[in-house]
């Protein structure tokens, strides 16, 4: 039986902290997400969020200022030239 709480509890948790980081998302146009009130530049993967609720951060190759590449290593989701 205490197995069986313990299990429940960290189910709850874990459902609590979805909740928490859905609140947080913010969705662009790109195939990207951020969280509201991090660094705007740590992108997250928008495919892997929506097929699995995993926050996987992107890659990023910047070309110069204003362009850069975004890519997850997880699903090969990639963002080509987007402004951020």
């Amino acid at each position: 039986m205490q197995t069986e709480i313990a299990k429940l509890r960290e189910e709850n948790s874990e459902l609590q902290k979805s909740k928490q980081t859905v609140q947080k998302l913010v969705r662009y146009e790109w195939p990207y997400l951020t969280l509201e009130g991090d660094n705007p530049k740590v992108c997250y993967c928008a495919v892997c969020w929506g097929k699995d609720e995993k926050m996987i951060q992107m890659g990023r190759i910047n070309w110069d200022n204003e362009q850069m590449k975004l890519f997850c290593s997880v699903c090969d989701n990639h963002c080509i030239e987007c402004n951020q």
